[in-house]
């Protein structure tokens, strides 16, 4: 969450804050406003809070 409210607060042309019915934080993404560097970062940060860890292991394995 807090994350998520500083990409708001930093970007805001970018980063809304959003509820959904399916409970916890959201940001919608205007994705003209984001480069897809950053984008990817973002992407990938995301993906690693929720993966398993030996998906993880996988990943770094296979990027660096």
């Amino acid at each position: 969450p807090d994350r998520l409210l500083a990409l708001v607060q930093t970007w805001p042309d970018a980063f809304l804050d959003a509820q959904t019915p399916w409970g916890g934080p959201k940001i919608i993404v205007r994705l003209g406003a984001v480069d897809l560097d950053h984008l990817g970062e973002l992407v990938t940060e995301s993906w690693r809070m929720q993966a398993p860890k030996y998906l993880q292991r996988e990943f770094d394995e296979r990027t660096w």
